[in-house]
């Protein structure tokens, strides 16, 4: 599934969402990542290095559901007027369908970073969006900061870890409170900053001299070719959409 063209793959992601949101059984809450770990296996893709990303916002997933067990049942007032706490089904339903609504965002959110590609990714929606130029809307300039910017972050992580060993290398002693980090994060931040301003006057120089912004065609790195099966693919996704949509509204 990964030789499919990123628009295709970003319809599928679409009927993902709707269906996320739109499911309001159990039974179709736990169909949907069935269906998403069906995908990742068509895609060659282990569930683990999806989840692997997960680690940290899996934390976040009883935590939602404890709040929503104590503010949107009867758990306040029962304590409030020391009697015990009674629960229903009816009541169970919200804090249960909005966290295993939040948990298949995440898995489907880690999915589709490792299904599409970021720089693919973006020139599938640079294409969608670029009849608007029609309209007179700069596509091309506002995609150009985004594309930069997904390019210019990684260089930024990278110098901010030599920055870091760099620092450990003459400073080995570990900070203990919170102002001593602060501290330390400020130390860093400042050649960090001296950094990325000097890599943005670079850059500014190099696009003035390849004549950005001359009013001269667009090139791309690479080209992206619809093909039938693209096709078949958009129409499968977006058929699924219209089914989701059909049987959340009756």
């Amino acid at each position: 599934m990964d030789r499919f063209d990123p628009r295709s793959k970003l319809v599928w992601t679409l009927a993902g969402i709707v269906a996320i949101f739109l499911t309001s059984t159990v039974s179709g809450q736990i169909a949907i990542p069935v269906v998403m770990v069906l995908m990742m296996r068509l895609s060659s893709l282990r569930l683990l290095q999806v989840l692997r990303k997960l680690r940290f916002l899996a934390v976040l997933l009883p935590f939602t559901f404890l709040v929503h067990v104590v503010f949107s049942t009867t758990m306040v007032s029962a304590v409030l007027q020391r009697s015990l706490p009674s629960f229903t089904w009816s009541e169970l339903w919200v804090p249960v369908a909005f966290t295993l609504r939040l948990g298949n965002l995440f898995v489907l959110m880690a999915f589709v970073v490792r299904w599409i590609p970021a720089v693919e990714f973006l020139d599938g929606i640079y294409l969608i969006l670029k009849p608007l130029q029609r309209l007179k809307f700069p596509v091309d300039d506002f995609f150009q900061v985004i594309f930069i910017a997904v390019r210019f972050f990684p260089l930024l992580r990278e110098e901010y870890r030599n920055l870091d060993e760099g620092w450990k290398t003459f400073v080995p002693t570990r900070p203990h409170s919170i102002r001593e980090r602060l501290a330390q994060l400020r130390q860093r931040l400042i050649p960090l900053m001296i950094f990325s301003f000097r890599k943005a006057e670079i850059l500014a120089d190099a696009m003035t001299i390849r004549g950005y912004g001359s009013g001269g065609a667009r090139t791309y790195y690479t080209q992206l070719k619809y093909g039938s099966a693209d096709f078949r693919f958009a129409a499968a996704g977006f058929i699924l959409l219209l089914l989701t949509i059909w049987m959340n509204s009756r």
